[in-house]
């Protein structure tokens, strides 16, 4: 099985799981307590919920979903209430693009999200709510992976990917 994405907030622990896809393909989000007892499911719905990030007060989580209308896997920020309601989509990005793995601004105030398509990805944020979008960070020749601002909101720490992204078919044969 999948590993499982975790988030730790409160005492509750938000994660992602595949326990209720019977094909293990299309996870979603759950929430527990740090021994494993009162597991809630938080979405119910078929659009492959993952990446959580609580608010830092505890009251929202932000979580990327499956773009609902697109056959292929690619995907959009939402946010709902710690109690799995008021989900709400934040991002709309085009055709063959994609924005995940969102994170939460210290204050609140803001969300940093991952945005990619074909061979390039950056950085954006955008307000609590998907408001203002804007470009925050854009590396030429790089993939940037799961943004995170530093406790002062002074600096963005982020993984990047610097080896070309090129596959072909002939090596992925045996």
């Amino acid at each position: 099985a999948p590993a499982a994405q975790a988030d730790v907030f409160n005492g509750r622990i938000a994660f992602s799981s595949f326990r209720t896809d019977p094909q293990g393909l299309l996870g979603d989000i759950f929430s527990m307590n740090p021994d494993g007892t009162d597991v809630r499911q938080l979405t119910d719905n078929p659009l492959d919920d993952a990446q959580s990030d609580w608010s830092p007060d505890g009251r929202d989580i932000a979580y990327r979903i499956r773009k609902p209308e697109t056959p292929t896997v690619n995907f959009e920020v939402a946010r709902m209430a710690a109690s799995g309601k008021d989900h709400r989509r934040l991002t709309f990005t085009p055709a063959g693009q994609a924005s995940s793995q969102p994170t939460w601004f210290p204050d609140k105030s803001a969300i940093l999200f991952r945005w990619s398509a074909p061979r390039v990805s950056n950085i954006w944020q955008m307000g609590p709510l998907g408001e203002n979008p804007v470009l925050r960070y854009d590396p030429t020749e790089k993939h940037q992976w799961y943004p995170s601002l530093s406790p002062d909101m002074t600096k963005v720490l982020f993984a990047s990917t610097t080896s070309p992204w090129i596959i072909t078919l002939d090596a992925l044969a045996p």
